[in-house]
């Protein structure tokens, strides 16, 4: 934290408690000054003690997109819980299919702050696009744990657990292997229609859809 330290030094006298709001604009001023170069260090403020810190720091990473994946990953497989599950925040907003089995894996740990932001995010995923990504790797749990998984989608989002749900009951679509380089269907896009398995046909790989 020596440069944080500095930084409020700079503004005047040294505090050795910053201010929520003294938090808030420090997270503001690096992402503004240094751009993608600022993530190392906001990835390390995801492990900090402040509350505030680390939740900053997840909106700054989110807003950066998919280029702090690789970054954020190791955090979110082996940091503290509190770590983590910031780390989480992250991956819901911006991850991909890779992130998917991390989350999966947090919910059945012991620590419900690291579970509830599993579910979270595996929520958020689902809406932004990725319910096949998510139907594929609960397609391949046991039931228990599957049922588990599902409830607590439902439960952040009935129209995202359907719609997983709905990707569930069709084997062959799950069994299809992904395309490394896939992009996720628009939720708008994927509600219309009868049934969607088209488009997911083509999310799944990158092809046309199957008959």
């Amino acid at each position: 934290m020596d440069e944080r330290k500095s930084h409020f030094a700079s503004e005047g006298a040294f505090i050795k408690h910053p201010s929520i709001k003294q938090e808030r604009l420090y997270v503001d001023e690096i992402v503004r000054t240094r751009g993608a170069s600022a993530i190392p260090l906001l990835v390390e403020m995801l492990a900090q003690d402040s509350w505030t810190l680390r939740e900053a720091s997840a909106a700054a990473l989110a807003a950066m997109g998919p280029q702090v994946l690789h970054s954020v990953l190791p955090l979110a497989r082996s940091g503290l819980w509190f770590a983590r599950a910031a780390a989480t925040r992250v991956l819901g907003a911006v991850g991909g299919s890779e992130s998917v089995p991390v989350m999966l894996r947090m919910l059945s740990e012991e620590n419900s702050t690291v579970t509830s932001a599993a579910a979270d995010a595996l929520t958020r995923i689902c809406q932004r696009g990725g319910a096949a990504s998510v139907s594929r790797r609960l397609f391949e749990l046991e039931s228990a744990a599957r049922d588990a998984a599902l409830a607590q989608i439902e439960a952040r989002d009935l129209d995202s657990g359907a719609r997983v749900r709905q990707l569930l009951l069709d084997r062959q679509l799950m069994t299809v292997r992904e395309d490394e380089d896939e992009v996720w269907e628009e939720p708008a896009a994927a509600a219309g229609g009868s049934s969607g398995h088209g488009l997911v046909w083509e999310v799944l790989t990158g092809g046309k859809a199957q008959s």
